[in-house]
């Protein structure tokens, strides 16, 4: 008998649980490899100096400004095939820094440097490929009517996880950074990374849901920087990137050089970043879908301006450091998370149409990963230039931050659209069944 089911019963009986157990393995992945104070820390150790990690932190945004050439690629293996095996391949391409601090030791510091270098670009181009076609999937098969809803249970999801690692990474660490310990770790990140992977494999692809890829030229990226929305929700978001580098980036250099609190502490902060990102999405997890999201993104920007705002004022003011920065921490997860959940649910239901996804996400990722880029590069320089640079990257952000919060408030991007869902026939259920 055939009968219809809605997309997100589709979603829930077909979709969620592969979804978020690769949501959880994934964190382990990223929190303990690129993502973590550790993997600044190990190229501090290594013997790095600030402009060549700026260098190195800048290669993960920059390489998705090859977004748009990797459409044709994209086009010939499909979405989900092309997140797989970017997602897989990374993994064994990251686990060869391990080795690392054995070349810098038998053949010096600057082959180490171009060895790393070359790794950590390899991983990037394939990370960047992978987030190129899993855009658009994503958009096909997370429904828009729970969009926010799904981005928080996820997030929360991501934020017990990370606060379970954090926890069992620093007893292991112990106060002191070690590389040797911190190579272990790593093994330990890609093997998880690689059996989230395996649970992306089960969730259905683009073509459930007639998904094809169109035969795209020059006039479909014309039109799509035609589209006003997008180009000021592209700046917006863009301006939103360089003005969180300085933070996310910088502050474990900061907290060991100038605070001088042991290299193996600094992880503990991120505690209270995951502490303030999980009780956001918690708060907010039934109520992102259905207020004003022009509004509630406005509000975040403006909370997360006192963030950059009392970093820059405790480089002053040394007396009040141990207290503040746990509050710090704590704030910029908080608000951060909201801004990340209420832009996505922005970009997929109001912004990028589903009909021009691919075009519209390999710019999107361009322009964000462009400018991205950047901003460790920018600071990096600035390392070099000043003896005490961490006032200037604090301020840095906080303009930023300002010029983000412009171009989101000239934003007109409020539909009636957003909370309609469309009907999937049962015999797709059966395919994927079977």
């Amino acid at each position: 008998m055939k009968y219809k089911i809605s997309e997100e019963e589709f979603f829930y009986k077909n979709c969620s649980k592969f979804f978020f157990s690769f949501v959880s393995f994934n964190v382990i992945f990223s929190l303990l490899t690129f993502e973590s104070s550790y993997f600044i820390l190990f190229m501090k150790e290594i013997g790095f100096s600030k402009a060549s990690i700026g260098i190195i932190l800048s290669l993960f945004p920059l390489c998705g400004v090859f977004a748009p050439f990797y459409l044709k690629l994209i086009s010939m293996f499909g979405l989900k095939k092309s997140f797989i095996i970017g997602y897989f391949l990374r993994k064994f391409v990251f686990i060869l820094i391990i080795f690392t601090p054995v070349i810098s030791i038998n053949f010096g510091s600057k082959l180490s440097f171009c060895y790393f270098l070359i790794l950590i670009f390899v991983f990037c181009i394939l990370r960047a490929y992978a987030e190129t076609a899993a855009l658009p999937w994503q958009q096909f098969f997370i429904p828009n009517q729970i969009r926010g809803k799904i981005s928080s249970i996820s997030n929360t999801i991501v934020l017990i996880t990370a606060i379970i690692v954090i926890l069992i990474s620093s007893i292991i660490m112990g106060k002191n950074f070690d590389h040797q310990i911190y190579n272990f770790i790593v093994i330990f990140a890609c093997v998880s990374g690689l059996i989230g992977v395996m649970f992306m494999t089960k969730v259905p692809n683009e073509k459930i849901y007639n998904f094809k890829f169109r035969k795209n030229s020059s006039r479909d990226y014309v039109n799509a920087l035609k589209n006003k929305n997008f180009i000021i929700y592209l700046t917006g978001s863009s301006l939103i990137a360089l003005a969180t580098t300085p933070i996310l980036g910088f502050v474990p250099l900061f907290l060991v050089e100038i605070v001088e609190i042991q290299t193996g502490s600094s992880i503990k902060y991120d505690l209270f970043l995951l502490v303030g990102s999980s009780l956001s999405s918690l708060f907010f997890m039934n109520i992102i879908d259905k207020v004003n999201s022009k509004k509630l993104i406005l509000s975040f920007i403006y909370i997360n301006l006192i963030v950059p705002l009392l970093w820059f004022l405790t480089s002053y003011y040394q007396f009040i450091y141990l207290h503040l920065f746990y509050f710090l921490y704590f704030l910029q997860g908080f608000s951060s998370c909201i801004i990340i959940l209420v832009s996505n649910k922005i970009c997929f239901n109001n912004i990028i149409p589903k009909s021009n996804s691919a075009e519209y996400s390999s710019i999107y990722y361009a322009c964000v990963g462009l400018f991205g880029g950047l901003s460790p590069f920018i600071i990096g320089q600035i390392f070099d230039m000043l003896s005490n640079p961490y006032e200037v990257i604090f301020l840095y952000s906080f303009i930023f931050f300002i010029s983000a919060s412009y171009f989101f408030y000239k934003l007109n991007y409020e539909s009636r659209q957003d909370y309609q869902g469309n009907i999937i026939d049962d015999n797709i259920v059966r395919r994927v069944s079977t």
